[in-house]
């Protein structure tokens, strides 16, 4: 039994019109790929770089702010509140947050570069 298309999670809330749009669409999508597939020249795909970049600067925006507050708990530290490095869920959670942002930074810089 085939389903409705407003059965469809996919196309639920569009008009007849969009449906029929949809279902062009994905059929376009499929003969480019099987296309695309039976020769690799024919397999062109947008790098993006412009979104790449822009999520390379955020990365290091973030990044920033990191280095900042870790300068901040080292001279906290260094004035003599101890509290500010010995919480270690604070420093464990800032040195969580640095790494998963450095491994998210070098994927994006050897992905655009």
């Amino acid at each position: 039994m085939q389903e409705s298309p407003r059965d469809r999670p996919d196309l639920r809330g569009l008009t007849d019109e969009h449906q029929q749009r949809s279902r062009l669409e994905i059929h376009s999508y499929l003969d480019a790929a099987e296309v695309m597939c039976l020769d690799s020249d024919l397999q062109i795909f947008h790098r993006f770089k412009e979104l790449r970049v822009f999520v390379i600067l955020r990365l290091q925006r973030r990044l920033a702010a990191m280095t900042e507050e870790l300068d901040n708990l080292k001279k906290r530290a260094s004035d003599g509140y101890m509290g500010a490095i010995s919480n270690d869920s604070t420093l464990d959670s800032l040195t969580k947050n640095i790494e998963c942002t450095l491994k998210d930074y070098g994927t994006q810089i050897s992905s655009t570069f």
